[in-house]
């Protein structure tokens, strides 16, 4: 698909849902409207014209509490042109100040049943049954602050069947949803509170905590009405959503991922101190109304800035085609289209039975919980996922380490196998091939036969203890050297003995692979295998060979006695074969050695990587 097809998709599928959301709130307001009916009645409280409130009203109405300036809308309603003759009843859904219902001396209702208490920035509703038999007029009184502004309240008259469901659901919406969100509020304040304490939420999620904060500042004067009159703190309270427009851009920011070039912190410090000021310049000059600074600077501004942020949320998911910011940007349209509403209903440009306040509040705060859970959820994925990789880069150092702690080990063995080579080589200069010596020379002054004998096998004695001395561990071809060097050791044996020797170790001169300290005890071997082939199974054609396999890491020695005595494994366990079984293992050779009916076959198979076994 091209990019402007996927463009085309994007703006199709925004407006569907746009239209759809709009829908949802045009049905959302007709369900709060009293729907017309000849047998409902209805009256505008602010038909009549007001007047001034005087002390006089005051005494007259019971109500000394209220100090100030207000203004007084008195009327009579007619409720005998009523025909129904069920329960009759009467509904406001929505006023703000102070209301009174009477029906000659008696009073049928007022906005608190203490009278001692007065909010005129609270909107209430009002809802009783009239008793009968019906008074023909009922006389209302509603006290508004002067210069008050705000939509004109609105009174209804008529069956009880018919105004009690509207009455349910302002209800529903205005005290359990409201109250719900509340406490939804203080619970994801707390839980994220102590997160933040356990240090388990870093400071990216700061600017979620703050949004949850002033939600639930701002609902707290109606929740807790039932405990605190708070309705008079409402207009500071409303001030301090000026830091809230750097908050939304400092989610937008998260949300979306997109880095803004804004200094949001300052501005954020900068808006703390304005709603301070305000609320300080407020107290101290009475003439100042932070209700009209509200309704005329705060929420406009938060107004704009939600625009601000629901046009370039939309613009990201355009251009990078990111989800969440189609969900950020719808959630900022339907809070934009709610303030609006709002703001309209306040200020008296609209007349709307209900706001929507509490409804965007419960979309933001659903969307903003689910985001937040969402990342908190990517984060611990995102941490388990790190588990694993370090765990496995954990396990690949620790092989390492054990193949390093091997190698170390392997190390340590061949220098203590040559410091112990280097200390026997001295005894065996300084001891044995003196005493050596010593017999040679006794020996070739005799004419003896037995003594020429001797001083033979003394010869190939100092030979061979010299070829260990003089051992070069430098040599590349060591080994080519010691096997050369046995051949012509055992060369006397092989005239007297009439015995067939074959040697093929040619191959050996081209390979470096086997270890300098290891040319040794191979040779041990082969010397010990020719050795029993002679004089235990009394052979008279021994086959010395070598062979390098294809791989080049890999060299086999083969020994094989013929025409002599046949070879039993249970019987010759010497200490010969002990001991080449030993080396083998030091070296990390495979030693095998296999019975014929004439003799035997030995196989030496070295490999260079194979490590030593202790």
């Amino acid at each position: 698909m091209t990019r402007s097809k996927q463009a085309l998709t994007r703006i199709i599928g925004s407006a569907l849902m746009i239209a759809f959301m709009s829908l949802f709130i045009f049905s959302f307001t007709k369900t709060f409207t009293v729907k017309p009916d000849p047998a409902i009645s209805t009256f505008a409280l602010t038909d009549y014209p007001p007047r001034k409130l005087s002390s006089d009203d005051k005494k007259l109405l019971s109500i000394p509490f209220i100090k100030g300036n207000f203004l007084l809308y008195s009327g009579r309603i007619d409720v005998s042109m009523s025909t129904h003759d069920g329960d009759l009843v009467v509904f406001v859904p929505s006023y703000t100040g102070y209301l009174s219902l009477q029906s000659g001396d008696r009073l049928l209702y007022e906005s608190k049943s203490s009278g001692s208490e007065f909010a005129p920035n609270r909107l209430q509703t009002a809802f009783l049954e009239l008793e009968k038999p019906y008074t023909n007029h009922i006389i209302y009184n509603l006290i508004i602050p002067d210069g008050f502004i705000g939509s004109p309240s609105v009174l209804y008259t008529g069956p009880k069947e018919f105004l009690e469901p509207n009455h349910l659901r302002y209800e529903l919406y205005k005290t359990d949803l409201r109250f719900f969100n509340w406490s939804v509020e203080v619970f994801v304040i707390c839980f994220m509170g102590l997160l933040f304490l356990l240090r388990s939420l870093d400071k990216t999620y700061i600017p979620y905590f703050e949004a949850f904060v002033f939600l639930a500042l701002f609902q707290s004067p109606i929740v807790l009405s039932g405990f605190f009159n708070l309705f008079n703190l409402y207009p500071y309270i409303a001030v301090l959503s000026l830091p809230l427009t750097p908050i939304l851009f400092e989610i937008h920011g998260k949300i979306t991922q997109t880095s803004i070039k804004l200094h949001l912190q300052k501005i954020k410090i900068i808006m703390y101190l304005i709603a301070c000021f305000l609320i300080a310049l407020e107290l101290l000059i009475p003439m100042l109304n932070l209700r009209k600074i509200n309704l005329f600077i705060t929420f406009p501004s938060l107004l704009l800035a939600i625009i601000v942020l629901a046009v370039w949320s939309y613009y990201d998911f355009i251009k990078c085609n990111n989800f969440k910011s189609f969900v950020f940007s719808l959630l900022m349209t339907f809070v934009a289209f709610s303030i609006g509403h709002d703001l309209a209903v306040r200020v008296g440009a609209l007349q709307s039975p209900i706001l929507m306040s509490t409804l965007s509040t419960f979309c933001f705060l659903s969307t903003l919980s689910i985001i937040v859970s969402s990342e908190i959820l990517k984060s611990r994925t995102a941490l388990e996922n790190h588990a694993i990789i370090s765990e496995r880069k954990l396990s690949e150092m620790q092989t390492e380490l054990q193949k390093s702690f091997e190698r170390t080990i392997k190390l340590k063995t061949e220098n203590a196998i040559q410091v112990e080579s280097t200390r026997i080589t001295r005894d065996l200069h300084d001891g044995v091939l003196t005493y050596l010596s010593m017999i040679k020379t006794l020996a070739e002054e005799q004419s003896d036969e037995t003594l020429r004998n001797i001083e033979k096998l003394s010869t190939n004695a100092l030979l061979e203890i010299r070829a260990i001395i003089e051992n070069d561990c430098s040599d590349a071809s060591n080994i080519l050297n010691m096997i050369s060097t046995l051949r012509s050791q055992i060369r006397i044996h092989k005239e007297k003995e009439d015995i067939s020797i074959h040697w093929d170790i040619l191959k050996l001169a081209d390979q470096n692979i086997i270890s300098q300290t290891h040319s040794l005890n191979i040779l041990r071997i082969i010397q010990e295998a020719i050795n029993n082939a002679m004089h235990r199974a009394h052979s008279k054609k021994i086959i010395i060979a070598v062979d390098c396999l294809e791989d080049e890491n890999t060299v086999v020695f083969v020994v094989k006695n013929t025409n002599g005595r046949p070879f039993s494994q249970r019987k010759e366990t010497g200490q010969g074969i002990q001991n080449m079984k030993r080396r083998a293992k030091l070296i990390g050779a495979e030693f095998e050695l296999t019975g014929l009916t004439d003799g035997a076959v030995m196989q030496l198979t070295y490999k260079r990587d194979i490590l030593p076994q202790t």
